[in-house]
């Protein structure tokens, strides 16, 4: 019943982010849908696995390896794609993408993981000694719920990283909502099982309830960060002069302050993403800046009536 109930968040969850940011061109708002999306997936799969076993079937999952042969390579792709949305939120919300060292170790842990099941569901499939499958899939677990908390974790203390008091808050409660969700998974290991059952739905629970929480207590202060100030147009020109900002790369600036990304920017000015990208190459050489964060807190400093 708490699994049903952690659909249901999930869902208000899913509905509510589109809803509230239905009006917003943030960069994080596909890959958060999709992380909601993906986490309920993960919900469902704990919830009809548990109810096939017990209800229908009757015995430990180890007994049952043609079970085991489905559902084990479902589980495994919906699980990695629930860390790959989730960090791709994670650094949309810090204004970039997952760096490209990241890209490359999760592709690796990803192949690895699959080589290992391979082999331990070939070995299922000649005979049905699970005990290979069950170790890697508690060691599977592990690094999913690492690969969750390492980098919320490192967001959520590297404070001083973005110039903006603001965003930098907003983006350490979205890490830390998430960071104390998944951070209590791992204690069902100590736990009984009626106990790890119930704090497994109870995290379940919370974790599907994060992004209306996010959505209705932070993000606002995130949206009034990054939205574009009217200011004096004396002081646009004043910044474009002062830095020597061409007409395109002022129109460039603008459209990041108004949350556009580089696609969208690219659709609005009908020009490429690799243009774009040259373009603010140059206006962050010129205004000495190195994210789209400093960009915005500098912009804004400079609107500013003398």
């Amino acid at each position: 019943m708490l699994h049903v109930f952690a659909l249901a968040g999930g869902l208000w969850s899913a509905f509510s982010a589109q809803a509230g940011l239905r009006l917003s061109s943030a960069k994080f708002r596909r890959p958060l849908f999709t992380f909601i999306l993906f986490f309920l997936l993960v919900v469902f799969l704990r919830l009809s696995s548990r109810y096939i076993l017990v209800n229908l079937l009757g015995k430990p999952f180890v007994e049952h390896p043609l079970f085991v042969l489905l559902a084990t390579p479902l589980r495994v792709l919906v699980e990695a794609g629930m860390v790959l949305f989730f960090l791709k939120t994670l650094w949309a919300i810090r204004g970039g993408n997952i760096p490209r060292w990241l890209q490359q170790l999760l592709a690796g842990t990803s192949a690895a993981f699959g080589i290992a099941y391979g082999y331990a569901l070939a070995e299922l499939a000649r005979a049905p000694q699970a005990a290979r499958l069950a170790l890697i899939n508690r060691v599977f677990d592990a690094a999913v719920l690492l690969a969750v908390l390492a980098p919320a974790g490192y967001v959520f203390l590297s404070r001083g990283r973005l110039a903006d008091t603001r965003e930098r808050a907003t983006l350490e409660a979205f890490a830390g909502l998430y960071l104390a969700g998944f951070a209590f998974l791992p204690m069902v290991i100590w736990l009984p099982a009626p106990a790890g059952t119930l704090m497994i739905a109870l995290c379940y629970i919370y974790i599907s309830l994060c992004p209306v929480i996010w959505l209705r207590f932070f993000y606002p202060y995130y949206r009034e960060s990054i939205e574009l100030q009217s200011g004096n147009p004396e002081n646009w020109g004043r910044l474009a002069g002062l830095y020597g900002l061409t007409d395109r790369e002022m129109e460039i600036v603008r459209l990041l302050m108004k949350g556009k990304s580089n696609q969208d920017i690219g659709t609005q000015l009908f020009i490429s993403r690799h243009t774009v990208r040259n373009h603010l190459h140059n206006i962050f050489d010129k205004m000495d800046v190195k994210s789209r964060g400093q960009l915005t807190f500098r912009v804004r400093e400079e609107l500013k009536d003398p």
